[in-house]
């Protein structure tokens, strides 16, 4: 059987004190996503990941890009 996956594409502002619980934030939307489209919650993981630095906007804005994806249920 295949995978469910859910998907997140977002432009966030992630100050470099508070990266790694940004990122962790954004993991568990991604896991969420891709639970209420039917994966499940025990096999969810983040298999895609990229952070893109905007230096053209103000406030350290990254764009993220992650997908998560789990056994259907």
């Amino acid at each position: 059987m295949g995978e469910i996956s859910g998907q997140l594409d977002k432009i966030v502002s992630i100050e470099p004190t508070d990266r790694l619980a940004r990122l962790t934030q954004l993991e568990q939307e991604v896991q969420a996503i891709a639970i209420e489209a039917g994966a499940c919650p025990d096999s969810v993981s983040v298999i895609e990941r990229s952070e893109i630095p905007l230096s053209y906007l103000k406030g350290n804005m990254v764009h993220v890009k992650m997908k998560a994806a789990g056994q259907m249920r």
